[in-house]
């Protein structure tokens, strides 16, 4: 391939990826990128390039000071100058030390950077030469063999000590059109993170699958302590992409590590890895390691959704009852974050949470990529449906019966009766009751039992109280009432609610 060399210097990783894609599948070729002006002037000593393309202001140099020692050395070697800021004293700075122009960085665009280089080319004669530097990513379509990679002169692998790890972002949920080019862009960020961490330290081969995936095969040296060695070493690298994905992307990773294998044998179990990594739901906010020894299966553990917590979510909302639906929506993401869940579990899980409230589920679905986000997300479309229904009650109740479930909502396990509230707000026992049935349509004394039946369920469901325990933690004032008005409620005691919805 016929190309120019171009070198990128910009602290910001986010700019030189921009870059790098409007310079894709043109003449001009990135050789090589700098964030720091001190390692590029190093690597200047013994490199040639045709053209830098120099950002204005970097930590410890700004361009200007780094363009004058340049100059120094390489007194005509064609410089363009890239900027955040339009500023006068850097444009005419540039001028003074003959750089060709003065880009801003929000105008960028593909033909607004090829025009530049172009004209700089003809202007200083740079011609294309044969391009002797072999690229060592492999794109989807491309079947990695043993010739291929043997056939890259840059690259000295040892074929029989390979050891791969799969990359893939974490994103929040995104409710746009534009989230697959967002998609897009911080995946290409993320392999030039990978690549710069890797630089030239160890030979490795990147191939970019489906699904937005970075595999990545490492290859190392045969020695004594070969197994203890590789796994600080990938432990290192892996520290690394997750600190620099999360400070430059605002992203955290997922990723999927396996031991030392020969390359064919790591290659023929590619697509069952993938299919690993695709199928997994990732169970933190964070990272998540899946690390798999060579032969073993991934046990992914499917979540069958419990409909009692649907059913106390709903109750919660339509009586406007906050700690309920705190602690239902606690419990599920609690179980949930407890197991391994598979995709498919988890988009059934997504559905009937979002059929629930009306919500069309199908675009947030394919960009679910971890609990905690998810959970965020979802409760925040419930908590919105459960405000609708608080400020309803408020301007349908009168204030001393809106004002009195509000605190049997707070305090169901105290034995507070109605005669209490009635003094407490100047109102004969009567009037208070026969207002109650009217606005509530229930007897205060089965709005109350209701409320204890409820937080009993959830505590059933929790699985870790005793029958009595429970019984207490829902305000009930003896063992046989709670079973009495538990059974009058729900058809079932205690006992059997448990067995029936509950796994032990």
């Amino acid at each position: 391939m016929e190309n120019i060399s171009v070198v990128i210097l910009d602290d910001d990783i986010l700019a030189r990826s921009t870059i790098k894609n409007l310079l894709e599948n043109t003449r001009f070729e990135v050789v090589k990128e700098f964030k720091n002006p001190k390692y590029f002037l190093e690597w200047l000593k013994n490199n040639k390039l045709d053209i830098l393309l120099c950002d204005m202001k970097m930590p410890e140099l700004n361009g200007l000071e780094l363009i004058e020692k340049v100059r120094f050395s390489h007194k005509y070697l064609s410089i363009i100058a890239i900027s955040s800021f339009d500023d006068f004293e850097f444009a005419r700075g540039c001028l003074l030390y003959g750089v060709e122009d003065y880009l801003l960085k929000s105008k960028l665009n593909k033909k607004i950077i090829i025009d530049v280089l172009d004209r700089v080319c003809e202007k200083n004669q740079i011609k294309s030469k044969q391009n002797k530097k072999f690229s060592n990513i492999f794109y989807e379509n491309d079947l990695l063999t043993k010739a291929k990679i043997l056939e890259k002169s840059n690259i000295t692998f040892n074929l029989n000590c390979v050891s791969p790890i799969l990359f893939a972002l974490n994103y929040p949920i995104l409710e746009t059109k534009e989230f697959q080019i967002y998609r897009k862009e911080n995946f290409k960020a993320l392999i030039d993170i990978i690549k710069q961490i890797l630089s030239n330290n160890y030979p490795y081969v990147i191939q970019l699958e489906n699904n937005n995936i970075v595999s990545i095969y490492l290859s190392f040296t045969k020695d004594n302590n070969i197994e203890s060695l590789t796994n600080r070493i990938k432990t290192s690298f892996i520290e690394k992409v997750q600190r620099k994905t999360k400070r430059l992307l605002d992203l955290n990773i997922f990723f999927l590590n396996e031991e030392l294998s020969n390359f064919e044998d790591c290659y023929k179990n590619r697509y069952k890895r993938i299919e690993d990594m695709k199928s997994l739901f990732y169970l933190k906010a964070g990272e998540y390691e899946i690390t798999k020894n060579k032969g073993e299966d991934l046990d992914i553990e499917g979540y069958v959704f419990k409909e009692q917590l649907l059913e106390l979510i709903n109750y919660s909302i339509a009586s406007g009852n906050e700690d309920l639906f705190n602690r239902s929506f606690d419990l599920l993401f609690l179980e949930m974050y407890n197991k391994k869940i598979s995709k498919r579990a988890l988009k059934e899980i997504v559905k009937i949470l979002f059929e629930n409230i009306g919500l069309e589920s199908k675009l947030v679905i394919d960009q679910i990529y971890n609990i905690a986000t998810f959970e965020r997300y979802i409760k925040e479309k419930y908590w919105h449906k459960l405000q609708l229904i608080k400020d309803k009650q408020k301007n349908t109740l009168s204030l001393p019966i809106f004002q009195l479930m509000i605190y049997i909502k707070k305090n169901y396990e105290k034995d507070y009766s109605l005669s209490n509230y009635a003094q407490t707000m100047n109102l004969s026992y009567t009037h208070l009751s026969r207002m109650f049935k009217r606005e509530t349509g229930l007897r205060f004394s089965e709005y109350l039992n209701q409320i204890k039946v409820n937080q009993a369920k959830l505590l059933l469901l929790e699985e870790k109280y005793s029958i009595k325990s429970i019984s207490e933690k829902s305000g009930f004032r003896g063992y046989n009432y709670f079973f009495k008005v538990f059974k009058d409620i729900e058809g079932l005691t205690p006992i059997e609610y448990k067995a029936k919805n509950c796994s032990n």
